[in-house]
């Protein structure tokens, strides 16, 4: 499983909209693809850091496309306009990457 919910237990702003398996389950595979891409990339490239944060030059192309994917994604069922940028997964992968 990916990062799909809040691991911190918070939802809402400002840490994220949790977005939970049966609302994944329904973004396009296109998105759903990115998403497991990048979820497999970013959590070998935190279990190969020393420090507990990633680089974004040390992102592959591909890898930073599907983050973009993800984070440009409407999210299923909102009404409001929330899109992947907005998720507690992806404003908790934001805070971890550097440079």
């Amino acid at each position: 499983m990916y990062g799909f919910g809040c691991h911190s237990g918070f939802d809402g702003p400002p840490y994220g909209i949790r977005i939970p398996q049966e609302t994944h389950q329904k973004f396009s595979l296109k998105v759903r693809w990115a998403w497991k891409l990048f979820d497999i990339w970013y959590k070998n490239a935190l279990r190969r850091s020393d420090n507990g944060v990633v680089s974004r030059t040390s992102m592959p192309k591909l890898i930073a496309w599907a983050l973009e994917v993800i984070k440009a994604a409407p999210i299923p069922g909102r009404r409001d306009g929330a899109k992947g940028i907005d998720s507690c997964y992806v404003r908790g992968v934001e805070m971890q990457l550097v440079d």
